[in-house]
């Protein structure tokens, strides 16, 4: 058990104390795209002990944050992609595009200094991500 095992644990259980607050505050924006989406993948998430989609939400938005901080200190790529395809096949199936969404946010950091600053722009893209999800599942199967 070495620290590319351990370390991304630690980074997503920290960032649960930034990012449950603010998916609980903006909760109603995401209601309709929370529901879509977890309609999908609503059984993949029940057996996680994810029972509605306000807890998707939040494991989604951290396991992403997790990609990201892997992605700007440098983990090896192996790694990298080793744990966007872990989170893929756990049903979060729009984890790419919520990770470039996170990458955006970083680069507009100036326009954007805090995550909840950035909040609307992420409800605009869950609309997109559940527009997509269908197209997401269906290229997952293949």
């Amino acid at each position: 058990f070495g620290f590319n095992d351990y370390f991304p644990i630690l980074i997503h259980e920290f960032n649960h104390s930034f990012v449950d607050n603010l998916i609980t505050k903006n909760i109603e924006q995401f209601d309709i795209s929370g529901s879509k989406l977890y309609q999908v993948v609503g059984k993949q998430m029940a057996n996680q002990a994810y029972g509605d989609y306000k807890i998707m939400l939040s494991e989604a938005l951290v396991r992403a944050a997790v990609i990201r901080y892997m992605k700007d200190h440098n983990f090896e790529k192996e790694i990298i992609e080793k744990e966007i395809k872990d989170q893929i096949d756990n049903g979060f199936l729009w984890i790419k595009d919520l990770d470039k969404d996170l990458e955006k946010y970083s680069k507009q950091r100036k326009k954007y200094p805090t995550l909840e600053s950035y909040m609307p722009q992420l409800i605009i893209a869950y609309d997109r991500y559940a527009k997509n999800i269908n197209s997401l599942k269906n290229h997952q199967k293949s």
